[in-house]
């Protein structure tokens, strides 16, 4: 679900998430310099008028809010924004460096709704000449930023006129609206990658994630990411819902949940073909639920995959079951499937090992070790791609290892590692069933 129109600002905001408002404004000089702090109250008198409430108070300020009206009193949490007008009045001489910054404030709950840079054409941006400026801009009730989280009910949209003077911002006005919030939809509202270059079979990607939940807690909810590329779908991990400080494992409280977790590249379950470097996209599911969990919503952003480490994506055992004798004559056979992503690599060797752990002893015995033998390349070479090739092995109690003797009738775990030149590149195991004979 995209949400083009979010407000993703902080309170203070910074210069470059500036947006430059629609408006006009009487009055052309030329700036001057900006006002110091100081400079804001110019002369006793009364207040400004204007919507809603504002710092008030014996003062006649030099620049000030004199009008805030919103388009609409109602907002919807996570919902589509409101456009404003706000009028600004300048007493006095121009001055530059002027922002406005709008939040909605409920209770201890403050999250930005959006802010811009003045905008009095023919004025640069950022200037407020003298006289009266009107401009529009959008306000937004979500609880991306994290903190308090907004609730449906009574709420205030306030809207705060600043000035940079040498990098210290000063408040030199405000206006309060009273505004009722209603709740939004239950969904994802926030999804933040920390990179969106991902390494195909390499390390996963942090992420940030926030959902948003209007109504009663629910149960059993879980995230699952997935890499998308020209019709090829990738696994990219998944988890249940850990919401901070307290919830409990797969649960969503009533609110708003912000929890991190990771998006891999990894072609270990890619259908019906491999991700290969290019654009991707990675996409986040809600789901709730098990056996056939029920979609809640999903949220996509565009991502860059770059070659990676050689993948081991299958292993397959001859017999459906994956049992496996234990004999030193009669030997298991399995084909093994690799993906390389990169360029050809050579030097490349598979090894592979049995592992049981039984009464709280571990015993291991290293069965086989062949190099790569990929149709149509040289042996020890995986090229480009896909390779598929099979490989026997001798499970016996008479191969190096460690422990005590593998005991058949018991289940084990079939472990296969990919080499070059000694050096481990990847690795990939499955369960097994030791059998004396296979019948």
């Amino acid at each position: 679900m995209s949400r083009s129109d979010r407000s993703t600002h902080r309170w203070l905001f910074a210069a470059a998430a500036i947006f430059v408002a629609a408006g006009g404004c009487t009055d052309g000089s030329p700036p001057t310099r900006p006002m110091a702090p100081g400079d804001a109250v110019a002369a006793k008198g009364g207040g400004g008028g204007g919507g809603g409430g504002g710092s008030g108070g014996g003062a006649q300020r030099r620049l000030s809010i004199v009008g805030v009206n919103l388009t609409a009193s109602s907002l919807v949490i996570e919902g589509a924004r409101v456009s404003y007008t706000v009028t600004v009045e300048n007493k006095g001489g121009t001055v530059s460096d002027v922002a406005l910054q709008g939040a909605i404030v409920q209770g201890l709950a403050s999250q930005p709704a959006g802010g811009f840079a003045a905008s009095c054409p023919p004025s640069p941006t950022g200037v407020v000449p003298k006289g009266s400026c009107q401009m529009t801009f959008t306000a937004g009730a979500t609880n991306a930023n994290g903190g308090s989280s907004l609730q449906p009910g009574p709420a205030s949209f306030v809207l705060t006129l600043t000035q940079d003077f040498n990098g210290t911002t000063s408040v030199l006005d405000s206006r309060s609206v009273p505004v009722t919030l209603t709740g939004g939809t239950l969904g994802i509202t926030n999804l933040a990658l920390s990179a969106t270059t991902l390494a195909i079979g390499g390390a996963g990607v942090p992420y940030d994630v926030t959902i948003f939940n209007p109504n009663s807690q629910l149960g059993s909810v879980f995230i699952q990411g997935e890499i998308i590329q020209n019709g090829n779908v990738a696994g990219a991990a998944g988890s249940n819902l850990l919401c901070p400080p307290t919830s409990a494992n797969g649960v969503l409280p009533t609110g708003t949940c912000t929890m991190s977790w990771i998006a891999v590249a990894s072609n270990q379950s890619s259908a019906p073909a491999p991700l290969v470097p290019g654009a991707a996209t990675f996409k986040l599911t809600l789901y709730q639920g098990t056996g056939s969990p029920v979609e809640l919503d999903t949220e996509s952003i565009p991502v860059t995959l770059v070659a990676g480490p050689p993948e081991v994506t299958s292993v397959i055992f001859l017999d459906p079951s994956s049992n496996v004798v234990l004999s030193t004559t009669v030997a298991t056979d399995y084909n093994v499937t690799l993906v390389n992503s990169g360029t050809a690599m050579t030097g490349m060797t598979l090894k592979g090992q049995v592992v049981q752990t039984l009464n709280g002893e571990t015993s291991t015995r290293n069965v086989s070790d062949v190099p790569v033998t990929c149709p149509s390349n040289a042996s020890g070479t995986l090229p480009n791609g896909v390779c598929t090739f099979q490989v026997s092995a001798f499970v016996s109690n008479n191969a190096t290892g460690s422990g005590p003797d593998l005991v058949p009738e018991n289940d084990a775990t079939y472990v296969v590692t990919l080499y070059q030149n000694g050096v481990e590149v990847a690795t990939t195991s499955r369960d097994i069933h030791l059998k004396v004979q296979l019948f």
